[in-house]
Parts: C-alpha cells; structure tokens; sequence
C-alpha cells in the first residue's frame, strides 16, 4: 500500500518545477554515518573537497581563476614541504558568482558562498589586502573561514606579508588545525627580556637574528631602537624586529621569509627551528607552550599515524573544477499533518510557513510545498516560480491542511526529490526542508530515502517539533551539510526563526536581505494590554512589516504607534492621530494574523505596540525590515553553538559585524530552551576570557553549564546597543598574516618593504554606529543534541570544573626590591565554566620554560599564602582577580645574576573539580638590574628594493621628520646578533617648523619621553600646521604602570577626538598594557597636562 500511494504522487511529479519544502521540527539526533558533502577530508596525504568562492562583487576576471590556481599550486608544494610530506591539495572548487557569463562554469547547487573554506573577496578599508582567517575556537579548533583578497592574488608586487604560497600555508594552519601566531598580536606584549638579561622580540624560534628598528615607510629611513633605562624596553611603540639572513631559521607561524619551510617544533637535535615557549604569544598562551608541530601533528588530520609521510609523490599539482551556482534556489517544504499535529501544532505550522514565504523567502525563487502523513502530496502541483507578492500569496492559499492519518516521512522526502529533480533525479535539487513533530511509522522510512537525496547532492534541513526522536532524518541533514532546529509548542518565534535562517542568502550578498527586529511570543492574560517597544534603526526601514500571530479562536486588539506619535490600529475607523494610510492591519482569520505593512521607508526610532486579548492567548509579534537603501551596509548577526568538549558545558556563540568590522560593546543575549522546556536568559561577551578566545574581534561568547540534561536544545540570540552610540573603538582580526616592515640583508644594511605604507593594515576601528541609533539584531541558532552521560548519576552530578584561565600576567613589582613581590592578575573564572564563583585558587611556580608547569602541575611549587589577596575567597567570574606572591626562594648559579620564572594558576570549585592549569606567566628576575647600552640616534643606511627582489643601490639619508633628526654619519647595524644595539635616549621634537603653518595655533610637542616632566621639559613649543587645531596628549603604559611613554603634538580636531573615543577600550592604567589620550583646543594647552 505504501508502495501504490507513492507511485499515485510520483505521478504528478513531472509536473513540478523546482522547489521543495519539507518541514519537520528542531532536534539534533544521533544518527547513523552516511556520505558527507562538502567537508574538506585528508585521505592518502591529499586535501579533496576545498571550496573557494569569489564574492559577488568581485568583477568577472578570467586571470583571477587561474591566478587563483596557480597560488593554491604553489601553496600545495610548500604545505607538503611544511607537513614533512604528509599533506598537499588535491581536488579543489573554486565558485564564481552566479553573475559571472564569460567562462566555461559547470554549475552547481552543492556548494555556496557561505559554506567555502577560503573566500576571495574585496578588503575591508583597514585590513587593505591582509590576508586572515575567522578563528573563534580554541588551540586545536577549526576555524570558520580564510578570507584573501583578489590584489593579494593577482598583484605579482604585493608581498608585503611574505611568499604568499607560505602565506596561505601558514592561514591555513589557522584554519585547518588551529594553530595561532607566533609574532606579537593583539594585547600580546612585542618584547620580552630572556634569561640573558637580553631584550628579545616575540618570535619563533628565538635563534632567528635580526634587530630592532623604527621604520618609516613613508620616507624609506630607519633609525634603531631607544631603550628606556629603567624598564630596557624600547620607548617607541613603532619599534619593529627586521628579521636577519637566517636561512630555515623561523616558523611558518613567525615570520614568513623565503627559506622559511617548517613549524617550529620541540626537537631538540633540530635547534634552529626549536619551540620558543617563553614569548609572549597566541600559541603560547592559548595551546598550554606547546609548538605549533605539536598541535599539527596532533590533529585529526595526522594523530595515530594517519597520513604518514610519503616521499614518494613528486607531483603537488592540485585539479580544479571551476562552479556557478544556480541564479535561484529551490525550496520544497515537506509538512507533517499526520494525526499528531491537529489542534495548536497545525496552526503553528501554518503560521510559520506563511511567515516564512511572505517576509523571509526572495523574490525570484522556486518553492513547492508537500504533506505527508500516511502518503504524501504535493499542494503546489510542483515547483512554482515566487517572482511576485501574489505568487507568494498563491502558495500560501494552497495550505489547505487537515491533520489526520500515520507518520510517513520518507513519503515526503520522496515528493519532494520527485518535485525538485523531476522523475528520472536529472534535474538539479535544492534545499528540502522537513517539518515534523513525531516518530515515523510508515514506509518508506527515511533511511531508505536518504542516500537518494545524498546522491542528487540536495540539501535537507530538519526541524523538529517537540519530537526528540527521528534520528535518521537528523543524520540526513548533517550528511547533506543542511541544518536542524528543535521547537516547542506555544514558541512560534522559534519555529519562525528557524525557517528565516534557512531563507537566508548563501551566494554572499548582504545588502537587499531581510532583518530582524523583533521576534517574541508572549503569553498574554484577557484584558492586560502588553505594550513593547521596537527599534527601526537608521540601517532599515524599507518593506517593514509588523506581524502579529495568535492561537485563540479570538481575534486581539492591536495598536501600533510610530516614534513620531502617530498610530496604526486593527479598528478600522479612524483613530486619534491616525498615521497616514490608516487603516493599514490586514487580518487573516483562517491563519489567525494580523499584518502592518509600513509604506515607503518606516520611521526611524522607537516603535510601540499594545496588543489586547479577551481570552488567554499566545500571541507572537515579529517585526522584519530591509535596508533603507542599497547602499547601507547592514549589520549583521551569525549565531550558533559550538558542541563541547568530553565533560565540558555547550558554548552559545554570535559574531556581529558590520562592513567585515566588528561592532563591540553590545548587549548580547543568548535565550536557550532546554529539553525540559526550561529557558535560560545568559549574556555573551567579546571579552576575550573563558570561552571567548580573544577580546574584541565581534565575537561573543559564553559557556551554558546548565546544559548537562540530554536530549535537544534551541537558541535564539538577540543584540542590542540600547543607550547612547559610544565612539568608533579599535577591534582585532587576530589570525592573521604578519606585515613585513623589511629586513637586514647579508652586507648588514636595512631593506624596507618597497610597497611602503601602500598595503600596511591599519587599526580596526569598531563599526561606525554614529549613522544607526539604537538597533536590535535576533538570529535562532541551529540546534544542538546532548547525548546521556555514560554514568547515568552525573546528569545531576556537578562535574562540570572552573574555566581555564588563559590571560594571566605577571610582574615583578619593584626590579629594585624583590621584597616587594610578584604581581599575578588575571579573569577570574567561574564555579562551573564561567559561571559563579570558584572556591579556591592554588598558585604554583617554577623556574625555566614554564613546561613543566603544563606537564606536571600539582609537583611543582606552590603559593599559599600571597602577600596580598585570598586564594581562598575568588571574585566573581569575569571580574578581574589581582595577587601579589612573594619572590620564590632560590639561588642563581655561579656567574649568572638573572633567572625566569614561571607562574600558572587553576582553580577548584566545592566539588572538588579543577580547572586546568592557565597559560604561564613568565618573570625575569634581576639581581642586578640589566645594563642598557647607550647608541647612536642616527640613520641607518637603507637599501632601496623592488619588489620581490634585492637591489644593492643605497639610499641617501632622507629629509628631516619630526620624529628622527637626520645624521651625516650612519652607521650599519650588525648582521649577525640577535638584535642590533638600541639607544637610550628619548627623541626629541622637531625644531624647525614646516611651511604652511599656523601662526596663531601651537602645542608642545615631544615623542617617547618618560615621563609628563620630562616630555615639558625636552620637548618643543611647535606651531600647528592650518588643520591642526587640537593639542593632543598620549600616554602609553605597560606592565601594570611600571612602563611609560608620554607623546604631545599637534593633531586634527576630529583625528584627535577619534582617537579620545578609544579610550574605553585601550585606556587601564593599571592593566598590562594601556593607551590613554587626551585633546584640548586652546593654544598651548598641552603644556603640562595629563592623561587618566
């Protein structure tokens, strides 16, 4: 019987067009292994299935697709070299947009823009042509994407960050294996002194040579570094290391020059390219010291001798196969109205469905729409164009559903493969998207339909509704790359949600898109008028429409009021200042909603709806929008959960961005529904502690401990800037190619980058917020399944332990008094994860490397009672936590009259579960403090170099700057030391002054003094240039205070007030590092000023 019900709607299969929906409900299962699409494996030592896609605004260039497979060639002999033969490329996709006409492009519907490994689009204004990768995990994690630019692909001339085949290696060792820098980034301190008494720069290994300079790209001169006589540290912060002609000597994950071919690594009869573990860096403090080798050679890719080496494949030469995606996409829903869903579960369905189609589904699509229950049918007859608002009326009106009958999911995968690929599967497929809130009970089941999909490469998203079981259509879509949600009853903004996930664009295409702005259920009492506000932000307000749904047989009041007073309403007479167009509700009483439609662009600031009920009701408003013109870039919000780690709590994520730069200092609010129905309200933070790798990259993130019950969970985040627009603050892109500012070549002279400034990153400002006002962003996440422990008993256990801390820092108080200790600050992690308070902290130490630390934790020495603080009362999670330890007792061997030390701590919680131990904090202590020689301020000769190659033609010192007074006698720095001899002495301002000044306008001026007295006192009265009307004042800190540079000089208004906006972010005196700065507009009024 099943058989012959199939076959009567296969019938009318070859009817259909091209787009299936399939619904079923949200909820992760465990399901059993099918064939993957679209995941890049490592099988035989070759990379097969790497997709990279061409952003839509990328003109069409037929040289950029074979530029693009001629640098991925190269990269796959350099990553064979670098994996000691282990891995090279093999099959390759590279995806043109689908506006592209000019080539040969087989088409495809597997892959997409949003699904690609490495994605060549245009820079954002900062970033320039900088290479880098989305890496929000963890040591060990995969990141999300590489993101290279088509002038780093096609400009010959551009190497500004090294050999770009060993730029892209060393991304996609970020990407791959999850791998971080070698080289200072971020917060991470540039130098370091070592056991030596010798100041050293952040790299890998330490026996690269070099030396320390202040380039200036602009006039092609250097000058060496001024150390400051207290600290030994340089006083510029333009201070750079210009790596030396040291063959092998450096890591792909340091500095990349052209005989760099390895990972630094921890063998110890290979010394030249040996693990650094005590520069301050990602690497080290995120993956516990350990080298980058270790990590790769650790991963899925290699662990347990997979992929060992084979010398034997002498040709690296990948294959390419050049995809356009179909112009449009299919959709086939598959609606469950089995005899289960009668009652609320149909209404929801259908108010979902016809949200979906109506505000979430483009224009110039295909969609069908099929039932199943014990047979299956199409409603739409086929595949129907949607090219109109009446088409998608049409397909809405065919919703004509009664629920009746058994459950025969595979019946409607079947209509729906029949629908989308015609009858013979020759027809390209689409996205199937399965809506069900029951067990299957009738055949054919899923499992005997889902290596059909695989097979014609559709895409099946699931969503589960209250139904936790089905865990065979839970493997289809992981093993179709499709997505799955988990929903319950009388949660309509979550069903909704997930259906406007998977209407979003995956082509790339950001701007014409659909935004959220509101998205709630709300129980409502009889009689009680619920009254919410709504931001319409400057971004939107095209197409804005209010939405508001109900379960009840009656139909509630509602009132809308825009933010200049006037208002809408369901009564259809006339109102009390009526908004124009009143009355605009249109009311559909079959599918129980009432609609505002906005005309024209919907006015900016705070909405507010009252929406009455005469009955207990469950009412949903949702409030989308697009943008206000095509040339807004929108903001966007990207949610998801990350699956934890064996005994560790899910982790909620969302990156907001806007313009590829990230926005920061939001409220970001995770509401997560538990198995148990149990919601959950949790704050994520871009704070770069606990979960959140590193601080103001636009990503937040945040453990949910509460997540030891199994079974499904569903996510809904919502980001808000409520409260006034704070200024543009600087953000990070931390995974990324390091800028090559020159080198030292073999006659000991300075080669700069001959590209100068042109292609050098700047600083990421936070999005620009000041055109927006306040705004609200909601996005549901993809569900996520728990599965039960294997001891029944730690379902209720607390066996969840405190963060890892991974942001500790020490210093030695006082390098002239070691009574006065070791200062030890960092995050205080929580009772479980990040949450709460832990119940103790244990200090250890020991003295070297750190490694044994890592290794052997609870053997090495220990601090119980600190000089100040209480290990046994930890602050909150998230709050800063500060000791100060007493100087261990030791002895410095014969000759010796300096020593590192090492310092971790972990804490425990009331269970008696402990953290791991934190990344090490390393203190170089001085019996005598370290001699810090006095050199020339003068000019070093600079060799002038073409691009890609070394010229021995030598520059003529260059004209005067503010900063660098010129010599008549430079001296070359030493080829063959670590570093080259720094000076001491502060620079001093410039004493002539520039043509075109401002004689009624001047600032004191002086560079890298030590102090606020000092900078009066060396520095200069110097008169502004015309569009310099502020004096500014900048104040940089380091090691708690203990470090100071102090600048004056003259500074454009806005430049100056712009710059003031950062100090919520950069300005903490009292925190490792710090930037503070200052501006006033009267003449002089820098002259003896401070900073906070």
């Amino acid at each position: 019987m099943p058989q012959l019900i199939l076959t009567v709607a296969e019938s009318k299969m070859n009817l259909f067009t091209k787009f299936t929906v399939v619904v079923l409900l949200f909820c992760p299962v465990i399901s059993p292994t099918l064939a993957v699409q679209n995941l890049v494996t490592l099988e035989n030592n070759l990379y097969n299935g790497l997709v990279i896609a061409i952003h839509p605004d990328v003109p069409e260039d037929a040289a950029l697709i074979e530029n693009i497979k001629n640098l991925v060639t190269n990269a796959s002999s350099a990553l064979y070299t670098a994996t000691h033969q282990r891995a090279h490329y093999g099959n390759v996709n590279i995806l043109v947009p689908a506006t592209w006409t000019q080539g040969n492009y087989e088409q495809t519907i597997s892959v997409n823009y949003e699904q690609s490994d490495i994605r060549v689009a245009p820079p954002t204004k900062e970033r320039k042509d900088e290479p880098h990768v989305i890496q929000p995990g963890g040591c060990g994690e995969y990141g999300d994407y590489m993101h290279l630019t088509p002038n780093f692909i096609s400009n010959p001339s551009l190497e500004d960050f090294g050999e770009k085949e060993k730029v892209f290696v060393h991304e996609w060792a970020h990407l791959r294996w999850g791998v971080f820098d070698e080289y200072p980034t971020g917060n991470n301190s540039k130098f370091y002194i070592d056991k030596k008494k010798k100041l050293q720069y952040t790299r890998c290994p330490v026996s690269l040579e070099g030396g320390l300079f202040v380039p200036n790209l602009v006039t092609g001169r250097a000058t060496r570094c001024q150390l400051n006589k207290e600290t030994g540290y340089p006083i510029s912060p333009n201070c750079e290391f210009l790596p030396g002609p040291s063959p092998g000597t450096a890591s792909m994950m340091s500095h990349i020059l052209r005989d760099v071919v390895h990972f630094c690594h921890d063998d110890v009869n290979d010394p030249d390219n040996l693990h650094n573990p005590i520069a301050p860096n990602d690497q080290n403090r995120l993956c516990n010291l350990r080298s980058t080798w270790d990590v790769i050679s650790s991963s899925r890719d290699f662990t347990g001798g997979a992929n060992p080496p084979n010398p034997a494949l002498a040709d690296h030469t990948p294959t390419f196969q050049v995809l356009i995606p179909q112009a449009f996409r299919k959709y086939a829903l598959v609606l469950d109205t089995s005899g289960s869903m009668s009652g609320n579960r149909l209404v929801e369905m259908r108010q979902a469905v016809q949200t979906f189609i109506q505000q979430s589904l483009p224009l110039g699509n295909k969609i069908a729409l099929v039932e199943f229950a014990s047979w299956a049918v199409s409603l739409t007859q086929g595949l129907v164009d949607v090219d109109t608002p009446e088409d998608k009326q049409n397909v809405i009106d065919t919703m004509k559903l009664s629920a009746v009958g058994g459950t025969c999911i595979g019946c409607g995968i079947n209509e729906a493969l029949w629908v989308l690929t015609g009858p013979d599967g020759n027809e390209t497929c689409g996205d199937i998207i399965v809506f069900t809130d029951g067990e299957e009970n009738r055949r054919p089941t899923v499992a005997s339909t889902s290596q059909t999909a695989i097979d014609r490469k559709c895409t099946v998203h699931s969503i589960f509704f209250t139904t936790v079981g089905n865990v065979a259509l839970k493997a289809l879509s992981d093993s179709t790359n499709g997505k799955w949600f988990f929903g319950l009853d009388k949660n309509l903004a979550g069903l909704i949600g997930a259906f406007s996930k998977l209407a979003s664009r995956n082509d790339g295409v950001k701007k014409g898109g659909v935004t959220q702005l509101a998205q709630e259920t709300i129980q409502a009492e009889p009689y009680q008028a619920i009254s919410k506000n709504v931001d319409v932000d400057g971004t939107v307000g095209k197409e804005t429409v209010f939405q508001f749904s109900w379960l009840s047989d009656t139909t509630p009041e509602v009132d809308l009021t825009a933010p200049d007073k006037c208002k809408h309403s369901t009564n259809p007479q006339a109102v009390a200042n009526s908004c124009p167009g009143h009355p605009l509700a249109v009311t559909d009483v079959d599918l129980k909603t009432i609609k505002f439609s906005i005309p024209g662009i919907a006015q900016r600031g705070k909405w507010r709806f009252d929406v009455t009920t005469t009955v207990a009701d469950s009412v949903t408003v949702t409030v989308t929008s697009k943008a206000s013109n095509d040339k807004v870039e929108p903001i966007e919000l990207q949610s998801s959960f990350v699956q934890p780690k064996k005994g560790a709590p899910i982790v909620a994520r969302a990156r907001v961005t806007r313009g590829g730069a990230p926005v920061l200092d939001l409220e970001v609010l995770a509401e997560i529904q538990a198995p148990d129905r149990t919601k959950y309200k949790i704050k994520l933070f871009d704070k770069g502690t606990g979960a959140d790798t590193k601080a103001n990259d636009g990503i937040y993130t945040r453990n949910f401990p509460q997540s030891k019950q199994p079974g499904r969970y569903s996510m809904q985040v919502t980001v808000r800037n409520s409260g006034p627009v704070a200024p543009s603050k600087a953000g990070i892109i931390v995974s990324r190619a390091g800028f090559q500012f020159g080198e030292i070549t073999e006659d000991g002279l300075v080669s700069l980058n001959p590209n100068g400034e042109a292609n050098r990153p700047e600083p990421i400002p936070a999005a620009n917020l000041t055109d927006i006002g306040n705004f609200t962003r909601i996005d549901t996440a993809a569900g996520i399944e728990i599965a039960p422990p294997d001891d029944p008993a730690d379902a209720t256990r607390d066996t969840f332990a405190p963060e890892q801390v991974t942001d500790l820092i020490a210093v030695q108080r006082d390098t002239n008094d070691r009574t006065k200790g070791i200062v030890l600050q960092f995050t205080a992690p929580g009772d479980d994860a990040d949450f709460g308070n832990a119940t103790r902290y244990e200090i250890c130490y020991t003295f070297g490397s750190g490694l044994d630390l890592v290794r052997n934790f609870s053997s090495q020495s220990c601090i119980n009672q600190p000089l100040e603080g209480d290990v046994n009362t930890p602050n909150p999670a998230g709050t800063v936590e500060q000791f100060v330890v007493p100087l261990p007792n030791f002895t410095i061997a014969e000759g010796l009259d300096e020593l590192i030390i090492a310092f971790a701590v972990r804490a425990f919680d009331e269970s008696g579960n402990v953290a791991e131990p934190s990344n090490v904090g390393f203190v170089s202590f001085f019996l005598e403090p370290p001699e810090i020689p006095d050199v020339s301020t003068e000019p070093v000769p600079v060799v002038t170099r073409t691009p890609l190659t070394t010229t021995t033609q030598t520059s003529a010192p260059p004209t005067t700057t503010p900063s660098t007074p010129p010599s008549t006698t430079p001296t070359a720095p030493p080829a063959t030391t670590p570093f080259a001899s720094p000076s001491t002495t502060p620079s001093a301002a410039p004493v002539t002054t520039p043509p075109g000044i401002n004689d009624d306008f001047s600032c004191m001026t002086c560079y890298n003094a030590r102090s606020l007295a000092e900078c009066d006192r060396i520095g200069k009265i110097v008169t502004c240039a015309p569009n310099q009307k502020s004096c500014a004042t900048e104040v940089r800190s380091q090691n708690f205070g203990l470090q100071k540079t102090v600048s004056k000089y003259c500074k454009q208004t806005m430049a100056c007030h712009n710059n003031v906006g950062q100090n919520s972010h950069q300005c903490h005196p009292l925190q490792s590092m710090s930037v503070c700065r200052c501006c006033c507009e009267m003449n002089r009024c820098n002259l003896g000023n401070s900073c906070p």
